[in-house]
């Protein structure tokens, strides 16, 4: 699997094959949600966005919510995002009272 985080200036941050990767798909919502923890090997922690791609099958593209780097026995990188539709969702009106 390949995994690729991205700042808004294009630069690209590689990442190691994920320790674990969670993606919540719902059949009612047209977005998506995903958190995959990585080891650590550098800092990336300015990404914007993040690409995971297998045998040239897109899994996921979308928009970092969080990065956060753990110390412990070993450093981790934890990274949680939601698919480019969650900008549709965000931009929604909110109801007038």
């Amino acid at each position: 699997m390949t995994c690729i985080l991205y700042d808004s200036n294009g630069q690209r941050w590689k990442l190691p094959a994920p320790i674990s990767v969670t993606l919540q798909k719902d059949m009612d919502a047209p977005a998506a949600g995903l958190k995959a923890v990585f080891p650590a090997e550098s800092a990336a922690l300015r990404a914007a966005f993040l690409k995971m791609e297998e045998d040239g099958i897109l899994w996921f593209d979308g928009i970092v919510d969080t990065l956060r780097e753990t110390d412990g026995a070993g450093n981790l990188l934890t990274v949680t995002a939601r698919s480019r539709a969650a900008l549709l969702l965000d931009s929604a009106a909110l109801p007038s009272l």
